[in-house]
């Protein structure tokens, strides 16, 4: 077998955020949670997740519809929860996961 038919091995450490793991930060930011508390969940530091977002457009693509699923989310618990009058629990959340 020539060197050009050869597969091609990966040299180097295995990168931190696998698949299951994107997954694990996608699922946690489409709950409205935090980037802090997604990394968190999948084992991960925080910096990791942003470090791949900058090197890596389509999953920070990927990380902004999560986030902004979430966001939504906590949006429509907030107008659910103003029909009961208690938005309180929601809005604290909201204000504090997305501060801009």
């Amino acid at each position: 077998m020539s060197d050009s038919k050869k597969p091609k091995r990966r040299i180097g450490r295995p990168p931190v955020l696998d698949d299951a793991k994107r997954q694990d930060v996608f699922m946690i930011l489409r709950m409205g949670m935090s980037v802090q508390s997604a990394a968190d969940f999948a084992g991960i530091c925080s910096r990791t997740v942003y470090r791949t977002a900058e090197k890596d457009s389509a999953f920070a693509d990927a990380m902004r519809k999560a986030r902004s699923q979430g966001e939504v989310r906590l949006v429509s618990t907030i107008f659910e929860a103003v029909q009961k009058k208690d938005w309180k629990a929601a809005g604290w959340l909201l204000t504090h996961c997305y501060r801009d």
